[in-house]
C-alpha cells in the first residue's frame, strides 16, 4: 500500500502538469503563425482581434502574420512544414498543392488538413487619384493607359487577370488586340499588395486587383472600372483556409479556422469587401 504522503505528492504533481498541457492555460505564451495571401492583409488582423475578443481564454495569444503571394507562402511551407500554423491562400490550386503534397519517396505527405473555401472575390481595374489618363471604361484601360500594374503569372491575381483578359478579348467588341495591348503596357508585380501600393501613389495609370483591394484603397482617392460578371473567372477567385499538419498548436489553429469560416468571421470579410464563402454543391 502506498504511503499517504506519496499519494498526496502525486496528486499535487498531476494538478501542476495538467494545466500545462491544456492549450487554454498555455495561451499566454502562444504565438499563432498565420500565412495568408497578400489580399488578406487588412481583413485577417481584424479577424484575429475579433477572435481574441470572443474567446477570452485566448486573449493573450499573439498572432504573427506573413502576407505574401500565395505561391511564396506555399513554397515556404513545403520547405519548412512547421513554419506556419494556419494557411489562407487566394486560390484553391495552391490549397490542393499542399493537401496533395508527397514526400521524397512519393508517399502522401499532406502539409495542411482538409481546407475550407472561406470566401470569394472578383477583379476590377483601379485608377489612381486624379485619374490623369482619363480612363472611364474597359476600352480606355487599353487605349489611354501608358503603364498598367498586373500580378506576375505565378501568383493568383496574375493568373486571374490573365483569364479575365482572355475573356474580354473573346468578346468581338474588344477582340484579341485588347489583351496584347494591355500586356504590352504592363509591369508585373509580385503580389496584389504591390499593385495596390503603386496605384495608390500614382505610379501607374491603372492596375488589375480584387474588389476587396479597391475598398481598402478608397481612402487614397482611388476609383475603379468595374469588370462585368461575363468577363470574371469561373469559378470566381476562391480562397482556401486550413490549419497546417505540422502546427504545434492544432487546437488553437483549428479554432481560428472555424471562427473565420463561421458567421462572425464572414461578417468581417464582408466588411473588407470579400464575397461570401461559396455554397456547397447540391447533391442529387
Amino acid at each position: 500500500m502506498k504511503k499517504p504522503w506519496l499519494l498526496l505528492l502525486l496528486v499535487l504533481l498531476a494538478v501542476m502538469v495538467v494545466p500545462a498541457l491544456d492549450p487554454a492555460h498555455a495561451s499566454a505564451a502562444t504565438t499563432l503563425k498565420v500565412f495568408a495571401a497578400a489580399s488578406l492583409d487588412k481583413a485577417f488582423p481584424a479577424e484575429a482581434g475579433a477572435f481574441k475578443a470572443t474567446h477570452p481564454k485566448y486573449k493573450n495569444v499573439k498572432f504573427s502574420f506573413e502576407f505574401l503571394g500565395t505561391d511564396v507562402l506555399v513554397a515556404q511551407i513545403i520547405n519548412e512544414p512547421a513554419a506556419a500554423d494556419v494557411f489562407a491562400g487566394a486560390s484553391t490550386a495552391y490549397g490542393d498543392t499542399l493537401a496533395n503534397h508527397v514526400d521524397g519517396s512519393s508517399n502522401p505527405d499532406p502539409l495542411i488538413q482538409p481546407y475550407v473555401k472561406f470566401c470569394q472575390n472578383k477583379l476590377c481595374v483601379v485608377l489612381p487619384k486624379g485619374n490623369l489618363a482619363g480612363i472611364a471604361s474597359l476600352a480606355d484601360v487599353a487605349s489611354k493607359s501608358t503603364q498598367i500594374a498586373v500580378g506576375q503569372a505565378s501568383v493568383p491575381i496574375g493568373k486571374y487577370t490573365n483569364t479575365v483578359l482572355t475573356n474580354i478579348a473573346a468578346d468581338a467588341n474588344y477582340g484579341a488586340a485588347y489583351k496584347t495591348t494591355i500586356q504590352s503596357k504592363s509591369i508585373y508585380l509580385q503580389n496584389v499588395a504591390s499593385i495596390d501600393g503603386v496605384v495608390a501613389f500614382g505610379g501607374v495609370d491603372a492596375g488589375f486587383v480584387y474588389n476587396s483591394d479597391y475598398k481598402q484603397l478608397i481612402p487614397y482617392g482611388v476609383t475603379r472600372v468595374v469588370i462585368p460578371d461575363t468577363y470574371q473567372t469561373s469559378p470566381l477567385p476562391t480562397y482556401p483556409l486550413a490549419r497546417t499538419t505540422h502546427t504545434t498548436h492544432p487546437v488553437l489553429a483549428q479554432k481560428f479556422v472555424n471562427f473565420v469560416y463561421g458567421k462572425s468571421g464572414q461578417k468581417i470579410l464582408k466588411a473588407w469587401g470579400f464575397l461570401p464563402k461559396p455554397k456547397p454543391p447540391v447533391t442529387p
